[in-house]
């Protein structure tokens, strides 16, 4: 509990608080995943991988597709990297509530995975895991590793739409 006495405080400590406060509600979104094994692909974990692009949305722009957050990284399928992702990936899988995969050549080619919601104030969040290795993919196109991670209050059809779209 926070108790600010008025003779003690003036104002411009009061938005410091404030703005400190709101700081970190902004800021819980990014750590969501945290603890989960998925949360050893983000924060940077492959920004010095060649070929890897991570993409982090939140705030308006998520909310405008109905998510709290969304983050992606593409990766290139033929990294030493790949594989490392495909293990936290399969572990995270393991865990989920639900899941749909599919396998090719023995490897992992499609997963969606829906994780136990978690609280966030008084909204109970879902959580998603999307996994491609287009490499295996029967077209041929690029041989790269897609992980998109997304909360939000909506149900699982509603996330496979939205992937759909993109």
């Amino acid at each position: 509990m926070l108790i600010i006495n008025k003779n003690i405080y003036d104002m411009s400590q009061r938005h410091f608080i404030l703005a400190l406060l709101m700081t970190m509600l902004v800021a819980c979104p990014l750590w969501a995943q945290h603890g989960l094994p998925i949360d050893g692909i983000f924060h940077g974990a492959f920004k010095n991988v060649s070929h890897a692009t991570e993409i982090v949305v939140t705030g308006d722009k998520a909310a405008s597709l109905g998510l709290t957050i969304y983050r992606s990284l593409t990766i290139d399928a033929a990294s030493q990297a790949a594989s490392q992702v495909c293990r936290i990936v399969t572990k995270q899988g393991a865990q989920a509530q639900s899941r749909e995969v599919e396998y090719r050549q023995g490897k992992l080619y499609y997963g969606f995975y829906m994780l136990a919601p978690y609280q966030n104030g008084n909204n109970k969040l879902n959580r998603y895991v999307f996994f491609l290795n287009q490499s295996l993919s029967s077209s041929g196109s690029k041989g790269q590793i897609i992980v998109i991670y997304m909360e939000s209050a909506a149900d699982s059809d509603y996330i496979k739409r939205l992937i759909k779209q993109s």
